[in-house]
């Protein structure tokens, strides 16, 4: 089977598999994290996505657990690991104890001057909301020594992953879009499509679909007879569009690190906080958009007018002067709101959201 053909078919079965979470993601992002709210409903850049939220508590408690993961965990400031060998007679030794110092201090000050803080902040915030997310390692596109290491957080949108037999993941279908003129830059003039090439020169932020497929390379050879790498892990980039290979290559260890919050037995994305709070966030989303209703009620009441009791019409405008024919003619409509068990259900709801 041709190499494009492959990654193409094994594509679509992730895709059909994963179809039933999509629903569920974009109605957790819609009320969570907006602004990566396109999972089923594709939105333009930059177009507004808070159309149906009245109330921002799951936005921040979701931000609020990120950070604290991120500063519990991964802390930027603060030293969050260290280095031992197996061997803890060696682990006594004091020239090995200043070597693993001095290595863990070196891995420090590499994550330091990389995106690490920023995209694994990103990380946390998609397993908080939405339960799985994936970031990207890998050595900068000018090698090690000039870029050293940089990190991708994924979009849950772009991604299929499959787990193996002990339930760890090490299969990632990656969709991604390139400029032509972006992808001349990544993989070579000489190794993209005719139409690529003709783009880059005529219209070069035109837009193509690639495919970044990572998975064993026992699993590739057994369906495709032959791989280019004797690397554990295969890497190969496709066009779409040309329908063909651009780049390909292997990996001694998944490139990919992809948590999952908390797994039912049997499926492969996992499940977060906020699956646990929908119900509540809606609900409170709801209750306030009604609240705001009868707020604007009774700061600007509706009005019982007598029939035939006003002469021309009733002006609501400041220092307006409507003329009645007899006192009572215009009074009024008093609704009843309790506002107090109102805002007892919101603080309610709102507390529940938080502790979730």
């Amino acid at each position: 089977m041709a190499n494009y053909e492959y990654i193409k078919k094994r594509l679509d079965r992730l895709g059909q598999e994963r179809g039933t979470w999509e629903v569920n993601w974009q109605e957790i992002l819609d009320y969570v994290m907006p602004r990566k709210a396109d999972v089923v409903t594709l939105r333009t850049r930059g177009e507004k996505r808070t159309e149906v939220l009245f109330d921002s508590t799951a936005i921040t408690a979701n931000n609020l657990l990120a950070a604290s993961l991120q500063g519990t965990l991964t802390s930027p400031s603060l030293p969050w690991f260290s280095i031992k060998l197996r061997d803890e007679e060696l682990n006594e030794n004091r020239d090995v104890q200043l070597w693993l110092e001095d290595t863990a201090r070196r891995m420090y000050d590499t994550f330091n001057e990389t995106n690490f803080n920023t995209e694994v902040h990103e990380m946390y915030l998609d397993l908080c909301s939405i339960g799985t997310a994936a970031l990207f390692v890998e050595e900068g596109s000018k090698g090690f020594d000039t870029d050293g290491i940089h990190f991708n957080c994924l979009h849950i949108a772009e991604y299929y992953i499959q787990e193996s037999i002990d339930g760890k993941v090490d299969t990632l279908y990656r969709k991604y879009k390139l400029t032509a003129r972006q992808a001349v830059q990544e993989f070579g003039f000489d190794n993209v499509g005719e139409k690529i090439q003709t783009a880059s020169k005529e219209r070069p932020d035109h837009k193509f679909n690639f495919i970044h497929a990572v998975e064993p390379t026992a699993d590739y050879e057994r369906s495709t007879g032959k791989s280019a790498t004797k690397l554990k892990f295969h890497s190969c980039h496709v066009c779409e569009e040309d329908k063909m290979v651009v780049r390909t290559g292997g990996y001694n260890e998944f490139p990919y690190l992809v948590p999952r919050w908390s797994k039912a037995t049997g499926e492969i994305f996992g499940r977060s906080p906020s699956f646990n709070a929908l119900p509540d966030i809606k609900t409170l989303n709801k209750a306030v958009e009604i609240g705001l209703k009868a707020w604007a009620k009774a700061i600007d009441p509706p009005l019982l007018v007598q029939d035939d009791g006003v002469i021309g019409r009733v002006r609501m405008t400041p220092a307006g002067i409507t003329v009645i024919r007899n006192d009572g003619a215009v009074k009024p409509l008093q609704i009843g709101t309790n506002w107090q068990i109102t805002d007892l259900k919101e603080n309610q709801l709102r507390t529940a959201i938080r502790q979730a």
